[in-house]
């Protein structure tokens, strides 16, 4: 089956080990057509990091490959490519270009002679493509070179950003928030607990204990156990993850990587698209992995499909806030309970109305109505909740902020409210006609944990601070409000046990800055 080009010259590119002879002669066959195709593949691996990164020292070297004309005659397109001034350049950034200092080490690759042997019957050798454009040799050597030259031992590369109730094995207690990570130095156990780690190239990755892994190179980690989870920017494409049976290779993507001890590994892609290499150089088995589709890598290195699960691997931690963010939406209610939106919340627990405390619904109860004139409690214990208001606007606008910056013209009410607002789904206590119990509304039962509830009683009303949300939670971008608004079905089917044919209405709103965005009104059950 055909491969799509752009994924042929990413694996070339980013490691042609993974590629498979099928793909490495379709690649080829490519190249060869005509010379339109060779120059997309020269400006591709110009645009690799490798390339920029060793060879390209000045930006004449760049300007000058660059400004070969595709519309130029076949003649004309050859020669400018090959001006002798682009390769003087490239040699003297060659000549010029500062020494690597390499510690010896016995793990790494000892060069050898090469000797030419008569190919194998229906296999490519994947080095031949560089054949496809003899002319150009040069730069392919260059390409070469410049991809398969490993960063000298103990360079830095990445930055442990974070932590949160880390707790690391005995030779790794250095570690702490800030310290700059480098390649090929050893490898790390996270015991307990989660870490942060940003590469110089911009890519997050987040570990979850128990897990041990090596930073190899400055786009690749190395895995032997545990879950990783890794959001790659568009300017490092290619980011690699390997585990013992597998290699993950970014097309720019968020995605999970789960290993256990026993050499099973899954793959969850949760953005975009990878590519997946498993299996030894006899039987390597390389497929793309597209967003919502996730694979099981066994221990004899055959892939099945699996669910992928976009709740599995923390994608986020922000220690300061109490923050890990395995991609769920932010829950209201759970701010209500005094969390932070993301599960931190105690259920059962609202807002008092004398001071705007947090308080269990069985500690604090309010059973008589108050005088809601220009009532606005502030919320002093939450970074989301600005305050807690009674929108009556039988006096004129009623303030919903606490900076006294927004105003509402609210609708004329009794005047009066009672009970705090909680992240419940219960009536706490009863009163003479309606006993405590579960609410229910539209079929579901308030305050379970795949239905969250914050239950409001009438003329009472709540403002949560989105920049500071925002501010909080940034690595969330947040685009919409969804909930769900009604009069609780067993209220009502108490209330009518007392007082036959009673129909209670309600009118709902929500602001934004002031405004209504939205509003129900005479809002009745089951509505």
């Amino acid at each position: 089956m055909s491969e799509p080009i752009d994924l042929l010259i990413s694996l070339f590119l980013l490691d042609s080990s993974a590629m498979t002879p099928q793909q490495a002669e379709q690649l080829s066959d490519w190249i060869k057509q005509n010379p339109d195709n060779a120059r997309t593949f020269i400006l591709s691996a110009l645009l690799h990091r490798n390339i920029h990164d060793t060879f390209l020292r000045t930006d004449k070297v760049t300007k000058v490959l660059l400004q070969c004309d595709p519309a130029a005659s076949e003649n004309n397109y050859e020669k400018s490519l090959l001006n002798p001034e682009v390769w003087q350049m490239l040699s003297n950034a060659e000549i010029t270009a500062p020494a690597v200092d390499r510690q010896p080490e016995a793990s790494l690759p000892i060069p050898l002679d090469v000797q030419p042997v008569c190919p194998l019957p229906h296999k490519i050798n994947k080095f031949s493509l560089m054949t496809a454009v003899a002319s150009l040799a040069a730069l392919f050597f260059l390409i070469v070179f410049a991809h398969y030259t490993p960063l000298p031992r103990n360079q830095e590369v990445a930055t442990l950003s974070d932590t949160f109730h880390a707790q690391w094995a005995e030779s790794d207690t250095w570690l702490k928030p800030g310290v700059r990570l480098t390649a090929k130095s050893q490898s790390i156990r996270l015991q307990s607990g989660i870490a942060k780690i940003v590469f110089d190239n911009n890519t997050r990755v987040v570990m979850e204990a128990p897990t041990e892994f090596e930073i190899m190179d400055s786009d690749h980690v190395k895995i032997k156990y545990g879950r990783i989870y890794a959001s790659v920017p568009p300017e490092a494409l290619g980011f690699t993850i390997s585990t013992p049976n597998s290699k993950i290779i970014d097309l720019g993507t968020e995605f999970g990587v789960q290993t256990d001890p026993f050499g099973e590994t899954e793959l969850h892609v949760i953005k975009g698209k990878t590519t997946l290499v498993a299996g030894d150089n006899n039987q390597k088995t390389s497929l793309q992995v597209s967003q919502g589709d996730a694979k099981i890598i066994g221990r004899s290195s055959r892939i099945a499909d699996i669910t992928c699960n976009d709740r599995l691997f923390v994608r986020d931690i922000q220690s300061q806030n109490n923050i890990v963010w395995r991609g769920q939406s932010l829950d209201l209610a759970d701010m209500v309970g005094g969390g932070n939106g993301l599960g931190t919340g105690k259920p059962n627990t609202g807002i008092r109305w004398d001071n705007g405390a947090f308080a269990s619904t069985q500690e604090y109860y309010i059973g008589q109505r108050q005088d809601s004139t220009n009532v606005f409690i502030a919320v002093p214990d939450s970074p989301y909740i600005d305050g807690i208001f009674s929108p009556d606007g039988s006096a004129g606008p009623v303030a919903i902020s606490q900076s006294g910056d927004y105003f509402w013209k609210a609708p004329k009410t009794c005047g009066q409210y009672c009970y705090n607002i909680n992240n419940s789904g219960q009536v706490s206590r009863g009163t003479g006609r309606i006993p405590g119990h579960l609410q229910s509304l539209d079929g579901h039962v308030c305050g379970e944990p795949d239905y969250p509830t914050i239950c409001i009683h009438p003329n009472a009303g709540i403002t949560f601070d989105l920049e500071k949300i925002r501010a909080l939670h940034s690595t969330l971008a947040l685009k919409s409000f969804t909930a769900q608004c009604g009069l609780s079905e067993t209220v009502v089917q108490y209330a009518q046990q007392a007082l036959p044919g009673y129909l209670p209405k309600a009118n709902f709103y929500v602001l934004i800055d002031g405004q209504v965005r939205f509003s129900k009104e005479n809002l009745t059950p089951a509505q």
